[in-house]
């Protein structure tokens, strides 16, 4: 189940069983990071992008992704819920709270990247 809080802290329950009237705590979407040390690689496969055609790319697993970590593109990163793009010239990085935050690399952002 997923609880909603509204401003009238009314929480309802999204598999339909039913609603609560009270405050509840905000809900939390994060996942866990791996150990510092853990490898995420999973393999490297073709991939094709519309700016560059196809490219070998790395695929990552998110679920072990350390905090800190950064990986270049191109790049894939799977995990169960989701599939992350990594196009080439831009980088991801996985913070502390298991968010990946997607920017453009040092060399794109002076125009000088490939």
């Amino acid at each position: 189940s997923v609880a909603i809080e509204t401003e009238a802290a009314l929480a309802v329950l999204a598999d339909g069983m039913g609603a609560a009237i009270g405050a509840i705590p905000p809900l939390a979407l994060r996942q866990e990071t791996a150990k510092t040390g853990t490898d995420p690689i999973k393999a490297r496969r073709s991939v094709w992008f519309r700016a560059t055609g196809v490219v070998d790319a790395t695929i990552f697993d998110r679920a072990r992704m350390p905090a800190g970590f950064a990986a270049a593109g191109p790049a894939v990163i799977e995990s169960l819920e989701s599939t992350i793009l990594v196009p080439p010239g831009w980088i991801a990085r996985m913070d502390d709270a298991g968010y990946v935050w997607l920017a453009r690399s040092p060399a794109q952002d002076k125009g000088d990247g490939r």
